[in-house]
């Protein structure tokens, strides 16, 4: 796509990324990892579910109070459809 590479996300049809991403590491670690084993058979629509269908909010840095959306559907575009 414009000449960059894309990477297909395993196990999420449609999903691909551009290249390094440090959430995406973050969801690759403890205690996101043991979530898998935590959850048992089905893990994997749980999982699928969660970080397409619910917001998760990360710091924007330490000690602030403003926060990072990094899944799910846009809280923007869910509050403006309750208007």
């Amino acid at each position: 796509m414009n000449g960059v590479p894309l990477s297909v996300a395993p196990g999420i049809p449609g999903l691909v990324f551009h290249g390094p991403n440090q959430y995406v590491e973050r969801l690759k670690s403890s205690p996101w990892d043991r979530l898998p084993a935590t959850i048992g058979k089905g893990h994997h629509q749980v999982l699928t579910d969660l970080l397409l269908d619910c917001g998760l909010f990360v710091p924007v840095k330490i000690g602030s109070r403003g926060l990072l959306q990094i899944s799910g559907k846009s809280y923007g575009a869910l509050s403006s459809q309750k208007k």
